[in-house]
């Protein structure tokens, strides 16, 4: 076991996870994983002392002594710029995810804005065929009345006389009252494009 060799990360996959850590893991997430790990290597450190200080030899003189306390600091010192690194890490961290929440909700706010303005193209598009029909329609009317205006006028001028022959789709062609050549042109493109 001891061997450089040793499959230790095929070991730790196949019987050092416990399917309670590994939830433990997913429910407490990177930050809480990073600050139990604070605490299990401040363990480990104080239990490798108490090793180390256990079987310490009788001899031991204070140079030796100097030296792994000036290891020991040097050590404490990398610890610290570490677990700093990981606080600015985790604080930027936090910093992207709210500005991502951010961006999330102005895209959300974006497509629903995209959603309106949408219906209301398709709204004015619709009012505006409506006037466009409206607007073929009040012509139409307004030549009916006109017709019917000079139908009355004729009658006032001259009463003995019968208009009852009088269409507002025919004209006067030489000296016959016909269909017009445009209804009948038009209406024969309208049976060909149908």
């Amino acid at each position: 076991m001891w061997s450089e060799h040793f499959p230790f990360m095929l070991m730790a996959d196949e019987y050092g996870q416990c399917s309670t850590d590994v939830k433990l893991v997913h429910d407490v997430d990177d930050i809480g994983i990073a600050q139990y790990l604070q605490v299990i290597g401040g363990r480990l450190l104080s239990i490798g002392r108490t090793q180390e200080l256990k079987h310490a030899s009788a001899t031991f003189d204070k140079k030796s002594m100097e030296k792994l306390m000036q290891e020991n600091l040097e050590k404490e010192k990398k610890l610290r710029v570490a677990l700093e690194q990981i606080e600015l890490k985790d604080e930027k961290m936090k910093g992207l995810m709210e500005k991502m929440l951010l961006l999330e909700e102005k895209e959300k706010k974006l497509d629903e804005d995209k959603v309106d303005l949408q219906t209301k193209v398709m709204e004015m598009t619709m009012e505006k065929k409506t006037l466009e029909t409206d607007k073929k329609n009040h012509g139409f009317d307004m030549f009916i009345l006109g017709f019917d205006r000079a139908v009355e006028q004729a009658r006032f001028i001259a009463p003995t006389l019968d208009f009852a022959v009088m269409d507002p789709c025919k004209v006067v062609i030489n000296g016959q009252l016909v269909d017009d050549d445009e209804d009948q042109e038009s209406e024969s493109e309208d049976v060909a494009v149908a």
